[in-house]
């Protein structure tokens, strides 16, 4: 069986199975993007995990994440690294992964950071043998770091009521929360259940 892959650029676009796709970055680590799919004139924005700098898009509905509260935890392993501790820092994804390697370099930490980022060390000094590693894989131990730089509730209320969105679907650990927050604010929200984020605005093949 032969698989094509397309690469869409920001800003493009392309028509598949009736909707017209387009990417929209969200500043969560490298390539990280949400989605707006187009059909016969309604605009459906899907967001997945975001930072608060994202940039909001007009949309009639809008699909969005509400991910697990995340509680900063760098100041003991960033003053680790900076004592000269040997530390592999685990992070759960390329966002969080990013966002420690910023971190550290910009404490002046030498460091090698994942492959998702880009192979190679960083930080101010040769880091060939350096002590400071950060992985996106768990195999062979090491300090889980959450390190995940998501926006918070007020972040994702905001940039929902920003989008002018006529309905507010939002699914995650935190969706509750977020949905009642949208609904003080005088926004339409419910809590979608499972994962039906284009059949349960409507959006089937046939005519973008």
């Amino acid at each position: 069986m032969c698989t094509r892959t397309l690469g869409l650029p920001f800003g493009g676009s392309i028509v598949a199975a009736g909707l017209r796709l387009e990417l929209i970055p969200t500043g969560y680590g490298p390539g990280g993007a949400a989605v707006v799919c187009t059909q016969r004139g309604h605009r459906t924005l899907v967001l997945g995990p975001t930072t608060a700098g994202v940039e909001a898009q007009p949309a009639h509905r809008l699909v969005l994440l509400a991910p697990a509260l995340v509680k900063p935890d760098e100041q003991e392993w960033l003053e680790a690294a900076r004592l000269g501790a040997a530390i592999r820092l685990v992070v759960p994804d390329a966002g969080a992964a990013a966002h420690v390697s910023g971190l550290l370099t910009a404490a002046g930490i030498a460091h090698r950071r994942p492959t998702c980022l880009g192979s190679g060390a960083r930080g101010p000094r040769e880091a060939t043998n350096s002590r400071v590693v950060v992985s996106a894989s768990s195999r062979g131990g090491g300090l889980e770091v959450d390190g995940r730089p998501q926006a918070d509730e007020a972040a994702l209320v905001a940039f929902a009521r920003a989008t002018g969105a006529e309905q507010v679907y939002v699914h995650g650990p935190r969706a509750e929360a977020v949905s009642a927050r949208l609904r003080d604010a005088g926004s339409a929200s419910r809590v979608l259940e499972g994962p039906r984020q284009l059949s349960f605005a409507g959006l089937t093949p046939g005519g973008a």
